[in-house]
């Protein structure tokens, strides 16, 4: 996935979050965004040579920032969701062709679960940045809620 499709998203989820745990690092968002999107190719791979491929998180050089914490997950979670529903959307489409209600309702079970799990990921990735186990749920839950807010105002602007 392009990131840069998305940077409008990742900016304003980033700045949700920062209003409420890191306000003071308001202002690198959007060049810590442009930043980390002129690191990342149109696949979603670091622009970078092997031995540097460690990114995203600490991408600004100061890893004590939330803000080169959040943009990365941001991102990835962004894209994660767009694969999951764009998958569900075929799916769903398959089945209404077909009209089998029970194998719907596991399906549907399926991108829950999906979401759940990515959420148990972010929650990993943050807390491995030095923030509580607590706090980086918290956040992972916030991250996901203000992804999925952000796709369906952009899918329901684009009808």
């Amino acid at each position: 996935m392009d990131y840069r499709n998305y940077r409008a998203e990742i900016e304003t989820i980033t700045k949700s979050l920062l209003e409420e745990y890191a306000a003071d690092e308001m202002d690198f968002v959007i060049p810590l965004t442009e930043k980390y999107l002129a690191l990342i190719d149109d696949n979603g791979n670091p622009k970078l040579s092997n031995k540097m491929k460690d990114i995203p998180l600490g991408f600004s050089g100061d890893v004590n920032l939330l803000v080169t914490v959040l943009i990365p997950v941001v991102a990835s979670t962004l894209s994660k969701l767009v694969e999951f529903l764009t998958i569900e959307r075929f799916r769903d489409a398959q089945l209404k062709a077909s009209n089998h209600k029970r194998l719907e309702k596991l399906l549907s079970f399926s991108l829950e679960a999906k979401i759940d799990k990515l959420s148990n990921e972010i929650t990993i990735t943050i807390s491995n940045s030095g923030i509580s186990r607590k706090k980086a749920k918290e956040i992972s839950t916030k991250i996901v809620q203000a992804a999925l807010l952000e796709l369906k105002k952009n899918s329901s602007g684009k009808q």
